[in-house]
């Protein structure tokens, strides 16, 4: 595969000016899923391809570049945080054992 094929490929890269004029318009909201959304629309309107389902990417490309802004010196615009999912807890041998009827283990 030539190399303008593979950009081509990979799609349009938001520039980061455009990246950061979005995140500043967007920086007064309080919501994630409105601030996403936003987000989401300026970033289709720039070309790009859309961020995939639950905005993983978004989070990301917001942390590192507050991380980058914060060490030039720079204090970067605000945004809501994203919920977080709650972990899924795993079910228990002891659990399965009582859905499936198994007795108590006697020692022969």
């Amino acid at each position: 595969m030539s190399e303008e094929e593979k950009k081509k490929k990979a799609g349009k890269v938001w520039v980061r000016r455009d990246f950061f004029k979005a995140w500043q318009s967007n920086s007064g909201t309080t919501d994630w899923d409105t601030f996403a959304a936003a987000m989401q629309k300026a970033r289709v309107a720039a070309g790009c391809e859309p961020y995939a389902k639950g905005f993983a990417g978004l989070s990301i490309q917001l942390g590192k570049q507050k991380k980058a802004l914060n060490k030039a010196g720079f204090a970067a615009p605000k945004y809501p945080e994203k919920p977080k999912k709650e972990a899924k807890k795993a079910v228990s041998i002891e659990e399965d054992a009582a859905a499936l009827g198994l007795g108590a283990y006697v020692p022969e």
